[in-house]
This record gives structure tokens, sequence and C-alpha cells, in this order.
């Protein structure tokens, strides 16, 4: 018996191939039905699965060749086992991973097998060549083309030959080599006119994503699965649910820059497409990047320098991080403006940060003077679906979970106030919560917005 290993798709009827020979002759039995067979084939969980999914078997012509078919409904390990009372049904003891897809695969049309010949005694047979044999090779539509495409066969030594064809179609090819009076062992076996090399679903990856100070376009860096495949990107704006489709895709991994965006932060997937079977892969992670023009201007000075540091002090609350989605404090300041330079549209969860009356650095202080201010942090979330609604008891609840929030997040930054890196705040007090108007929500913009005030100095 000969096991064998194939990848194949999940819903798509997998094609095999055995033949059955006399044990007594080895000559190949012609004229069995598939009520000759006893089948076995187990799924992914090792049940039988014989009498729930079929298995078909027919004869190729009379040549004592038999095709087998069956259609998997899940990914995992398939065992195929087929078995004859008197007969055996060479290589039919076959296993088959399936999965949600076939991506990664490498195309070569020349097939090549190895085999051996040996006499009946079991010896080595040398110095035999293409016109010694017997050669049957059908297609992936089961017809013989033998006559059309040709099969060498050379030896490599020591009774080892090889065979070789080249195919010209996509699928399982079956190639039956045999001698009139020698065994060529092994030599019934199930050609491919392609090898998977990948074990899908896979995704792509992003690496990197880097602005292009450009205003209007983002560089990603892209790995594909296989360098012949296409990759394709889809982006939208952190406030869109919908993606977009960027019309030009790249072969393979490396660099594509994506134009026609504008200033805002958008993220990006990536997906990959066979150049074989046109199968699609599972997204890849997002990747985030704001989208700007020019070089950014950093905070520097004693009036905009509290600003930078009051934005220190919310992008490492921890309550802040979890309700943009940021893992860190350096993700979450890409959700925190400045003096409200980059506005998003209403609907994003973000704080806008801009000075309050008090924007000197110089107060007195009895006889002394020493630096203060008073910074206002515009904080904005949106409302969980669940209080989307206009009735009494849903606005109190979103009222309610917004001031939880506000008051978590008020904490974090008192305790962190004072540290080196942060702000000197002395007072952090939470003003007047305002919701999102009814044009805004008919839009499915549900937030709510408070501030934060800030006074700093010693």
């Amino acid at each position: 018996m000969q096991s064998n290993v194939s990848f194949e798709k999940v819903n798509t009827v997998v094609t095999d191939y055995f033949v059955t020979l006399n044990s007594a002759t080895q000559a190949p039995v012609s004229g069995l039905l598939q009520g000759d067979f006893s089948i076995a084939l187990y799924n992914p969980s090792g049940s039988e699965v014989s009498g729930s999914v079929s298995v078909t078997i027919a004869e190729l012509g009379s040549s004592g060749n038999y095709k087998v078919t069956f259609t998997p409904n899940a990914t995992g390990e398939w065992l195929l086992v087929i078995t004859h009372a008197t007969y055996f049904a060479y290589g039919k003891a076959a296993t088959y991973l399936v999965y949600d897809a076939l991506l990664g695969a490498s195309e070569d049309s020349t097939v090549v097998h190895y085999f051996e010949v040996f006499s009946v005694a079991g010896a080595a047979v040398t110095g035999l060549g293409t016109g010694d044999f017997t050669i049957a090779l059908y297609n992936p539509s089961d017809t013989e083309v033998s006559s059309s495409v040709t099969v060498t066969v050379t030896e490599l030594g020591g009774g080892r030959y090889k065979a070789g064809y080249t195919a010209n179609a996509e699928g399982k090819w079956l190639l039956v080599v045999t001698h009139a009076t020698h065994c060529p062992g092994g030599k019934r076996a199930v050609g491919r006119y392609y090898v998977v090399t990948v074990t899908a679903p896979s995704a792509p990856t992003i690496s990197s994503a880097v602005d292009d100070e450009t205003g209007t376009s983002a560089t990603l860096t892209l790995t594909a699965n296989n360098d012949s495949n296409l990759l394709y990107v889809y982006y939208r704006t952190t406030t869109d649910t919908a993606w977009t489709a960027f019309a030009t895709p790249r072969t393979g991994s490396g660099d594509l820059q994506v134009t026609g965006l504008e200033e805002y932060r958008y993220e990006f997937i990536a997906l990959e497409k066979s150049h074989l079977t046109s199968e699609w892969s599972l997204p890849s992670n997002a990747a985030f990047v704001r989208v700007t023009s020019g070089l950014p201007v950093t905070a520097s000075g004693a009036v905009s320098l509290p600003l930078e540091h009051v934005r220190t002090l919310l992008a490492n609350s921890g309550t802040f991080q979890a309700q943009v989605g940021a893992g860190d404090a350096t993700a979450a300041k890409d959700y925190i403006h400045l003096q409200a330079v980059e506005s998003a549209t209403a609907g994003t969860d973000r704080a806008v940060i801009s000075h309050l009356d008090q924007t000197g650095n110089a107060m007195a202080q009895g006889f002394a003077f020493a630096q203060g201010g008073a910074v206002r942090v515009m904080i904005e979330f949106q409302i969980p679906s669940d209080y989307q609604d206009y009735d009494d008891d849903e606005l109190e609840e979103a009222d309610l979970w917004f001031l939880n929030q506000l008051g978590a997040i008020k904490t974090e930054m008192e305790a962190n106030a004072g540290a080196p890196g942060y702000l000197d705040a002395q007072v952090v007090a939470a003003g007047e919560i305002e919701r999102s108007g009814y044009t805004d929500e008919a839009q499915d913009r549900w937030t709510f917005r408070a501030p934060l005030d800030v006074t700093w100095g010693l």
C-alpha cells in the first residue's frame, strides 16, 4: 500500500487515482465497479463519514486504473482508505490536507516521477529506455494523452529511472509506466501540475505604513505568500465603516504607494489573490497611518510645550487608550490633536487640546513669578450602540457611561501629574457634557463630549 499527501480546498471536489492489481500476477484488474470496493473516509475529527460524504469510484476505460472523488466539507486532515477483498488497490491510502483557500502555489509545468525496476526474482534491472516501457498518461479531464504529450524515461543508474513530461493544463495528472516482463515498482502514481507549498488560509502582511507627507498618499510595505500572486489594498478613514479598494495592485512583496487620500488617519488591509486558482486570502492585520502634508511641527517653548505635556498625560491614560483602541501611549497620541489643527469628523473617539484664556507663562505668586497656565482638553467619544436612543432611560445610561470614562481619565491624569516628563497639573476639572445633535445622529454619529480643564504650575 502506498500513501500520499495532497492539498485541497474545502467544499471542492477532490480527485485522486489508484490502480487495482491481481495479487498473484501483479496484472491490472479491469471491470470493477464502485460496489466491489470497501471505502473508509475519515474527517478531521477522526470520525468515519463514508456514509454521509459521498465517495465515487469509476474506471478509466478498461485499464485497471480507477478515479476516486469526494467533496470535503471541513478544513483539516482527511484520510481515505480503499480496499478490495481479493485484489490490491495499489496506492489508495491517502491523506488530504483541506484548507479554506489554496495560496502560495508554485507553478511548474515540468512533472518528474522516479521509480525502480525489478525483475520477477527481485533483482534491479538496468539499461532500459523509454521505448522499453508501456506508458499511459491521463490529463485532468481523464483523457489519455500519451500520444500527444511526450513522456521520456531515462535511467539514473542501478535500476533507478526518471519519467518526465510537460503538463499543458492545471489539475491532477495520472502517469502509469509498466513493463511487459519486469515490475516498475512504485510507478503507478499521481502527478500534479502544480505543488502547493503554503498551508492556507493565510494572509499577506503589512509590515509598515508610512505617511508620504504629501497630504494625498501613504506607502505600505507588503509581504506576499508567493511573489507571483497579486496583492490588493483596501483602505478607509477611521470614522468610516465601508472599505475602498485601491485600484492598483502589485505583484508579490514590496512597497505600494496608495494615492488619492486626504489629510486624515487611515486604516489599511491587504489581501492576496492566487495567480493559479484566483482564490482570495484572508485580510492582513490592519495598519494605521495619519496622512499629512509637509513635515510635522513639534511643540516647543513655554506656551506650546504645556499642550504637548497635557497630551502626554492623556495618552498615558489606560481608559483613553482602551476607548480609542490604541495599544500604548504613542499610538494613543494619534487620537489627540493640538489646537484643533487636525479636526476629525464627529463620531471619532478623540481629544482636542487648546489653551484657555490663561496662556501666559508668568503668574504672580506673592513676591515671585512662576510658570503656570490653563489648558482645555475636549474629549469626544462614540456612544455605545446600546445607548443610541432618544429614550430617557437610554440617555441616562449613556450619561453615566460617559461620566465613568471621563472620571477614570481624570483620575489617571492626576496620578501621573508632576512626575518626571509629565505636566505639573494642579487641578483637572470636568466641565459640562454635550451630546451630538439630531443631524449627526441621523447619520449614525452618536457622540458625547466634555472638557477637562487642566490648571498647571507651581
